[in-house]
């Protein structure tokens, strides 16, 4: 350790060492090598340049050392022993400064001029390790182009210094254990500057004897002095201000003085106009005299070159001497001219005349914005037609706001609201008229909300849906699906259109619904994406109805219902799947019976169910016959004959030579057809007998007969075709011709045969690639080969014609007018002629719904250093959204999942994950912020014997 402390004071060595009850067996202080001080059993020893100036506690060790020398400087050390022989050791080393005192600042210079002097301040102090800093007003001073610290700092110079150097300047000196400060004021002078000049009152023309005040500022120091000049040359009066009785028109000026810097600075010149007494006013009445030495024959008045004839207003006397208009008007302005002439010289003179009037009745306007935003800048503007030019005041409940044409206030607020009157007032004609203008200042509506009273509505139940805002809110428009939502039996608005209210939801309700809110300056929209709840309903089922044993059976299950249904399947009381479908891959006898599908909606609680029964049957096989005897005797002999097999569900059927027998009072057939006995045999009993073994899945015959019979036909001929088999129930037939199936059914058909090209390529086209609801779109069915029939298909159901479903082109062209959400599905489109067919499937339509909407960020807020940052994204959207990955403004990645391994503490922060529908083009964020942290290593313990020196002062 080490421990600082001033000449003259007092330093403790404090031990770890734990108090004892009696005295330590023996405690020795080392400095360096050399002892000063050993303490054996209590007894002390000290040596004598440390007598009288240290003291030691026996119980501890801790030793205080008083009236600190330069020479007490070094290293200490200390040595204890226990009397039970424990040794324990410290050492510290001690630093002894000479305090800081005496501190002062001497300079070159303190009253200096910007831009012309160069100041040095220069800090001396007394005391040993010395550091110096400068302070200007409390802010440290650092080294720049113009600043230059040196001599270890003790030495500040400013080169060329500015006025922002001015101030009081501290030079704090310190070591390791005392600092002190002396300080030191500079003054700098500057300027003059900016020199302006002002004239009250302000006007375009002044009358002749008129009182003007003028005032002069300039920004110096020391305060600048300042003269006044008219065209150039100097007036008398001096002083910032001054009045003068106008004159004298001209250019009138003010010049600055520093008396320190020796610098003048002059303003810009201002044009004051003078207008004498007899001014000519719109109304009045006028004299214009015209005379000239010499002999007058002619005197000609001209108006801008065009001689001027008498009228009613123009009136001439004395020889056309005088020219009076008995009342001005402001047509009467111009330059008038006067020659006069006699036969041996002529002459003329002119004057220009301006006829004053205004401001014009009516001619006082407004112009400016009446609905300002709260926050903006109200701009007014104030015109009349008057000659000379008017002057405006501007004036808002009784207190005036300004003396110019146009009045600005910047940040207006509500208060601002009012009646704004701007007075236009000619000096010369004395005439004042005025003007008025409203203004209304509106807050910005921010905020937009649409909000629901429920989440997701049930149909049949009351929904409020209520659009708010902050702001000033003038108008509210609803929408619906981009389309004005107007109000109907179902459908109302309350409080001006804030709140929309359904009495009773109806699927239909479902969309996107957007309101509007607006004020004359700005607008806003906000959107609510409705879900009307409904279902299930209308359940259907699908699947084989008989299935043979040991094969594969897929029974389907399908309700309307929003959100989407879940299922369950259910045989015997037992839950057997929980998916709208259930398969069994491989098929077993127990697999028989019905089978009830279960639909429910997670949110209207509801639930509906459909069954449907399934057979699981086994094909015949292995027949075989077994008698009691063959060889019979005629009206003696009884024979039994029975039939055996395997499969399911048999029917049995006995035939002798073909002929199927039936029972009689000697013919007996039991055990449910599989025994045939025959009592007391007779001649025509003899023959061949047959078991015929069916059922529901296989027989063991089938016959195909073709009428009339011949290896080739000819082109156009008819051919019937007839089919039988052994079945009971009668079996249902199908027809295929090169493996196609054809579209004819029963067990006899008729075919012609012509030259028909069997069905090929057959191709399924769409006029859009992505179908959005509410566009129409068409599905196109083409092949090669003779067409003779299409059929369309939705999910194995024949498709029919309806207001939005249209067929063209002999089916070729199926069109939807108006595509709904219902319309998704799988098309099939199967084309046919007596000789093939072909069929296309599947078509998948879908419809694109709004998003991306509910974008949500998955994973970790709170992540170690050095671990691995995963982050995954997911949004509703249809198509499936892109995600874009950005933090701080830059693009980390585009996937919905984003990994950085070895993570810093500089990764720490808000990660931005933005989803883009590229169909809807529309965009939504989320955002979620990381925490990384540090390590938490392992405490490790250890366990040490010795003693802690601790210093204090």
């Amino acid at each position: 350790d080490s421990v600082n402390a001033a000449v003259g004071g007092s330093v403790t060595f404090t031990t770890s060492q734990t108090p004892t009850e009696t005295p330590l067996h023996f405690i020795s202080w080392n400095k360096g090598t050399a002892n000063f001080l050993t303490s054996l059993a209590g007894g002390i020893l000290i040596n004598p340049e440390y007598k009288d100036r240290v003291t030691l506690n026996v119980l501890t060790g801790s030793l205080e050392l008083r009236n600190l020398a330069v020479s007490d400087a070094g290293e200490y050390s200390v040595t204890i022993r226990t009397i039970a022989g424990d040794e324990s050791t410290g050492q510290a080393t001690l630093n002894v400064y000479e305090p800081v005192s005496n501190v002062r600042i001497t300079t070159n210079n303190t009253d200096l001029v910007e831009f012309k002097d160069t100041v040095r301040l220069s800090c001396s102090a007394s005391g040993s390790s010395l550091s110096f800093l400068w302070f200007n007003d409390s802010v440290e001073v650092t080294a720049s182009d113009r600043v230059r610290i040196t001599d270890g700092g003790a030495t500040l110079t400013i080169v060329t210094v500015l006025r922002y150097d001015q101030g009081s300047y501290t030079c704090e000196v310190s070591n390791p254990v005392n600092s002190s400060t002396s300080d030191e004021e500079l003054f700098v002078s500057y300027g003059p500057e900016g020199v302006r000049m002002t004239i009250s009152p302000s006007a375009e023309y002044y009358g002749e004897g008129s009182v003007v005040s003028f005032s002069c500022s300039a920004d110096s120091r020391p305060e600048a002095q300042f003269r006044w000049f008219i065209n150039g040359e100097m007036l008398s009066s001096t002083g910032a201000q001054i009045k003068l009785v106008m004159e004298q028109s001209g250019n009138y000026s003010c010049q600055a003085f520093n008396s320190k810097t020796l610098r003048y600075t002059t303003s810009q010149p201002e044009e004051i106009l003078l207008l004498s007494k007899n001014t000519s006013v719109e109304g009045g009445s006028v004299n214009l005299t015209c005379d000239a030495s010499g002999s007058i024959f002619t005197r000609q008045w001209m108006i801008n070159g065009v001689e001027l004839k008498p009228s009613e207003n123009i009136v001439f006397y004395e020889e056309k001497k005088v020219l009076l208009f008995r009342v001005l008007t402001r047509k009467d302005s111009g330059r008038y001219t006067c020659n006069i002439s006699n036969p041996f010289s002529s002459d003329f003179a002119d004057h220009e005349m301006n006829v004053n009037y205004g401001p014009a009745p009516g001619s006082v306007q407004i112009s400016g914005p009446r609905d300002v935003l709260e926050g903006s800048t109200l701009k007014l503007n104030c015109s009349a037609e008057s000659v000379p030019t008017a002057k405006y005041t501007w004036t808002k409940d009784g207190t005036t706001l300004g003396q110019s044409h146009e009045y600005t206030k910047d940040n207006i607020k509500l208060s601002d609201s009012g009646e704004y009157i701007c007075r236009a007032t000619n000096d010369v004609t004395l005439k004042s008229l005025e003007a008025s203008h409203t203004v209304n200042v509106t807050e910005m509506i921010s905020d937009a909300l649409v909000s629901s009273s429920t989440q997701l509505p049930e149909e049949g139940t009351s929904l409020n849906v209520t659009c708010d805002a902050s702001g000033s809110v003038s108008t509210r428009e609803w929408m619906k699906n981009g389309s004005p939502l107007n109000s109907s039996q179902n459908i109302m608005f309350y409080h001006q259109n804030q709140v929309l209210s359904f009495r009773s939801l109806s699927r239909k309700d479902s969309g996107r619904y957007s309101c509007n809110i607006s004020n004359p300056v700005s607008s806003q929209e906000d959107t609510y994406y409705m879900v009307v709840t409904y279902g299930p309903e209308n359940i259907e089922m699908s699947g084989s109805k008989e299935v043979q044993v040991q094969t594969a059976f897929r029974l389907s299950c399908s309700a309307e219902s929003v959100p989407a249904a879940s299922y369950i399947w259910i045989k015997n009381g037992t839950t057997v799947a929980d998916s709208f479908e259930f398969t069994k891959n491989m098929s077993e006898f127990s697999d028989s019976g019905e089978y009830i599908c279960r639909a429910t909606n997670d949110i209207t609680m509801k639930t509906s169910e459909a069954s449907h029964m399934v057979l699981i049957t086994e094909p015949v096989t292995n027949v075989r016959i077994t008698t009691n005897n063959t060889d019979l005797v005629e009206f003696n002999d009884t024979v039994r004959l029975s039939c055996s097999a395997s499969g399911s569900s048999l029917s049995f059927l006995w035939f002798n030579d073909s002929v199927e027998v039936t029972a009689s009072d000697r013919v007996r057939i039991t055990d449910g057809g599989a025994t045939l006995t025959i009592v007391t045999v007779l001649r025509y009993d003899q023959g061949s007998y047959t078991c015929e073994v069916s059922n529901l899945v296989s027989s063991n015959s089938i016959r195909l007969t073709i009428s009339p019979s011949a290896e080739y036909y000819g082109e156009g001929s008819v051919v019937s075709f007839s089919c039988s088999a052994d079945s009971r129930p009668e079996a249902q037939f199908r027809w295929f011709i090169n493996g196609e199936m054809s579209s004819s059914t029963g067990a006899q058909i008729n075919l012609f045969f012509s030259s028909t090209e069997i069905i090929t390529n057959i191709s399924f086209t769409s006029s859009s690639k992505v179908p959005v609801e509410g566009t129409s779109v068409n599905l196109t069915c083409d092949a090669s080969g003779s067409i003779f029939t299409r059929k369309w298909m939705i999910s194995g159901v024949e498709l029919k014609p309806s207001e939005n479903i249209v067929f063209h082109e002999e089916k070729r062209v199926l069109s939807f007018r108006n595509l709904t959400r219902k319309d998704d599905g799988r098309y099939t489109c199967r084309i046919s002629n007596p000789v093939s067919s072909q069929s296309k499937m599947p078509l998948m339509v879908h419809y694109v719904s709004d998003g991306p909407d509910s974008v949500q960020i998955s994973g970790p807020m709170e992540v170690q250093e050095g671990s691995t940052l995963k982050l995954s994204c997911s949004a509703e959207s249809v198509p499936t959204a892109k995600y874009t990955w950005t933090k701080d403004g830059t693009t980390l990645g585009q996937s919905h999942e984003y990994t950085k391994d070895n993570i810093k503490f500089s990764d720490g922060g808000e990660y931005i994950c933005q989803a883009t529908n590229d169909i809807t083009m529309k965009s939504s964020e989320a955002s979620r912020t990381v925490y990384v942290t540090g390590i938490n290593f392992p405490q490790t313990f250890i366990h040490r014997a010795g003693v802690l020196l601790l210093c204090v002062l």
